[in-house]
């Protein structure tokens, strides 16, 4: 699953909220290294989830409010956001973002 946020030339994108939430379909179960979610254009930012047990129907969510908002590193140059193929398991990504120089 992969989140694209729109650009525009000469502006930078400003996050101000960023949710990943993991729905498992089956039943997980814990692996041994963290689930990591990551980004491109945003200063290599990476997230680091659990990779816990989880029932199937559970959703687990991060939900991350910086106290300013990060800015993407190039001006006019979309920003992405990129959760990991994984069995038993529907992504979904959103971000809050603004746009200015």
């Amino acid at each position: 699953m992969t989140l694209t946020s729109a650009s525009v030339a000469g502006l930078y994108q400003y996050f101000t909220r960023i949710i990943v939430s993991r729905f498992a379909t089956t039943a997980l179960t814990a692996g041994t290294t963290p689930v990591i979610v990551t980004s491109t254009n945003l200063n290599s930012r990476a997230l680091s989830l659990p990779a816990d047990a989880a029932t199937q129907g559970t959703i687990f969510s991060e939900i991350i409010e910086p106290s300013t908002p990060v800015r993407a590193q190039s001006a006019g140059t979309n920003v992405t956001i990129v959760a990991p193929a994984t069995t038993g398991v529907i992504w979904r990504l959103s971000a809050d973002y603004y746009l200015a120089p």
